[in-house]
């Protein structure tokens, strides 16, 4: 068997993470994303990562300094979005 190519990043921390009012990507999301890898059988075939935030260069490899500087001061005052209406700004959303 060749070595796993997928990394899944999992964890406490990342489990407590989610955006709010019934987003998709809502806090729920980790259990169930684990309750079926482990079903289909895949828990075995993936590299396993404990969370972290990422650094400046990472963030920064994707997105514009400016977008970067938006998103940590929406998550500063806690409210409005980070896009066109999809993607709440919360607390500690950065």
């Amino acid at each position: 068997m060749s070595a796993p190519t997928v990394t899944v990043v999992a964890g406490a921390e990342i489990a407590r993470y989610g955006f709010p009012g019934g987003h998709p990507f809502g806090a729920d999301r980790h259990e169930h994303f684990l309750r079926e890898l482990g079903a289909q059988g895949l828990s075995a075939a993936v590299n396993w990562s404990a969370p972290r935030f990422a650094t400046d260069a990472e963030l920064a490899s994707f997105h514009t300094p400016a977008y970067i500087e938006f998103v940590r001061e929406r998550s500063l005052a806690g409210k409005g979005y980070l896009d066109g209406g999809d993607t709440p700004a919360f607390p500690g959303v950065f």
